[in-house]
């Protein structure tokens, strides 16, 4: 039984919009191949992060961690990310549903995006 991680991001109907996402998706699974790694969104694309929920519910998942892929805690990161974890805790009660930070709200990421940027100018 293996635990998903739901990478979860905005959504846009530009597919050169989402490779970054899937760059992190593709570096994530070889990072840890212990885990399904998923990238859903919110809205524009699919597959959405119900979807991917079900999914790997129905694979014997024990657990599901919801990654929200935003630099902040606005609107998306706040509001909708806690209702989607409350909606999918309601839908499959057995699993452990867990919300992650914002990706932004990471020290590690804080600290590549300031090197990345020093880098980059100059």
């Amino acid at each position: 039984m293996r635990d998903a991680l739901v990478l979860v991001a905005h959504g846009s109907r530009d597919p050169e919009w989402m490779r970054p996402l899937q760059d992190i998706a593709a570096r994530l699974r070889a990072l840890r191949p212990d885990l399904d790694v998923g990238l859903a969104f919110l809205e524009l694309s699919p597959p959405g992060p119900d979807e991917l929920a079900r999914a790997a519910a129905e694979a014997g998942a024990g657990a599901i961690y919801l990654a929200p892929l935003f630099l902040g805690q606005g609107a998306h990161a706040r509001r909708d990310m806690a209702e989607l974890a409350a909606r999918l805790r309601t839908a499959h009660p057995r699993l452990g549903i867990r919300l992650l930070p914002a990706l932004g709200e990471f020290e590690a990421v804080i600290a590549a995006a300031a090197a990345a940027l020093a880098a980059a100018a100059a």
